[in-house]
């Protein structure tokens, strides 16, 4: 291994312990705050929010997924590149809330919810402060500065998270969490632009921008496809079944995405720069690849199954009655996420090696078997389980498709991946029937049954892992040693 290379792994360590980390911590505070607001709302609340937030989510993945992935992968920057794109997506985010406060009306009609335009209108303004800070967080990206950006993160989800709790107090229902996703964004971006200012009296890069738009616009109308699709699916659940069951589905989403996507997100963050990095070099590319894929699913494989096999628990403990029917989709979705970080690896590799093209094709194709197996399964009344598991064997087909264009660019095709894959799920599979049995094996207060499930899960999985998965085991089991002896250091 050379000296960069060995430098460029090290930089990724480091940024992957302060993002993951700090993702974990920022989820802590995500799902407690979600906890608190859901025993003072009620699932309708959830429910309106989530309809609103399927439009404002469209534009803020194109800001934060467009081309901002040209600036972080571009090997040079020039003076005015960065002012350029902060220009682009400011201007951009201007239209699409504009847009949006001038459709509130028609959309508050189409979905039958007159509260609905108000919500919305407020909510666009969200999309402006995104793009505000959209290119320092780029920039700090590419540099595998994580350390700041997680302290930002940290600090915009407590002040925001005490902010909704305060309001909901004081009878503000649903604004409660209106407030709570622009204040949230408001923060972050007032504090990352103190974090690494833009010249604003820099000019139009006109070369950057053509170039930029060239390598982003087939990610953007990508990210746009499968946004729009996973957002349509809320119009379908409110509007089929109603807030209340769109409620359950988005609060268990948010409790499923704490435990994998957003740590899947921020391991992301942090191989995409590198990666790029090492973009020239097919080898060490898979290589890095590899160990990142085996080494994020160690920790998210068991956390996943963990929350299937204790979701009754956790429902009955931490939220209240109303809640209950959220048990059965919080299950289907722990499984449905099994699948996300195998989906980011594979997308990556073609976003990293410039195959946007391949990219595009590919959500195309997995959204059209989508919308078909989706719309028989509304044709033949499916009820909302059922529907749930069709989103499971569409992300699967999706997974598929997804490793035959990898195996084809960077020799990483199924064989390879159901290797590395394998013991780990299977390991964790174990741990997750543990878990499942101890309520038939002994008959206790809620409480104390989640304290167990939980204590055996962990005990468990980590015997299997030190037989099963030894290498994943002391990988990670070193890299928290290190950061113990940081923090004890310090």
């Amino acid at each position: 291994m050379n000296e960069t290379t060995h430098t460029i792994r090290n930089q990724a360590l480091k940024g992957m312990l302060w993002s993951s980390g700090g993702s974990f911590a920022f989820q802590v505070v995500r799902i407690l705050t979600q906890i608190v607001l859901a025993r003072l709302l009620w699932p309708e609340a959830f429910g309106l929010v989530a309809l609103v937030m399927a439009f404002v989510s469209v534009a803020n993945y194109l800001i934060e997924n467009g081309m901002t992935l040209f600036l972080i992968r571009k090997q040079e920057l020039e003076q005015d590149d960065a002012y350029t794109l902060f220009v682009a997506n400011v201007v951009f985010a201007f239209g699409m809330m504009s847009l949006l406060v001038v459709m509130s009306n028609v959309i508050a009609d189409a979905l039958g919810e007159t509260q609905v335009r108000a919500l919305l209108m407020v909510s666009s303004s969200a999309i402006v402060f995104n793009a505000l800070g959209s290119v320092h967080k780029a920039l700090l990206t590419r540099d595998l500065a994580f350390r700041g950006q997680t302290i930002v993160l940290l600090i915009s989800a407590l002040l925001s998270g005490f902010i909704a709790i305060v309001l909901s107090f004081l009878g503000f229902g649903v604004w409660s969490l209106v407030i709570y996703n622009v204040i949230f964004q408001l923060i972050q971006t007032i504090l990352i632009i103190r974090m690494i200012p833009i010249d604003l009296k820099g000019r139009l890069n006109q070369v950057f921008l053509k170039d930029a738009i060239v390598y982003s616009w087939k990610l953007m109308l990508s990210g746009l496809i499968h946004t729009i699709y996973e957002n349509i699916f809320n119009l379908i659940m409110g509007g089929l079944y109603s807030t209340t069951v769109l409620g359950y589905y988005s609060n268990a989403l948010k409790i499923r995405d704490g435990a994998a996507q957003t740590l899947t997100d921020a391991i992301q963050k942090v191989s995409f720069p590198v990666l790029s990095k090492l973009q020239d070099d097919m080898q060490q590319l898979v290589d890095t690849n590899r160990r990142i894929l085996k080494l994020s699913i160690f920790v998210i494989f068991p956390i996943l199954i963990g929350l299937a096999a204790t979701s009754e628990a956790i429902v009955n403990v931490v939220f209240n009655e109303q809640w209950l029917g959220m048990i059965p989709v919080l299950q289907i979705l722990a499984f449905n996420g099994l699948l996300i970080p195998l989906h980011k690896v594979n997308l990556n590799l073609l976003t990293v090696v410039g195959r946007t093209d391949l990219y595009l094709r590919l959500e195309i194709i997995k959204k059209v078997v989508a919308f078909i197996t989706i719309a028989l399964g509304l044709y033949f009344s499916v009820s909302l389980e059922q529907l749930l598991w069709i989103l499971f064997v569409n992300a699967l087909l999706g997974y598929i498709f997804n490793v035959h264009y990898t195996a084809l660019l960077v020799d990483y095709g199924y064989f390879k991946q159901i290797k590395d894959v394998g013991m780990i799920l299977i390991t964790s599979l174990i741990m997750g029937l543990c878990v499942t049995a101890v309520p038939m094996l002994m008959d206790t207060s809620m409480f104390v049954q989640l304290l167990l499930q939980v204590s055996v899960g962990a005990l468990v999985y980590a015997i299997s892992a030190y037989f099963l998965t030894r290498t994943e085991f002391l990988e990670v089991a070193n890299l928290l040693l290190k950061i113990m002896k940081r923090l004890l250091k310090k």
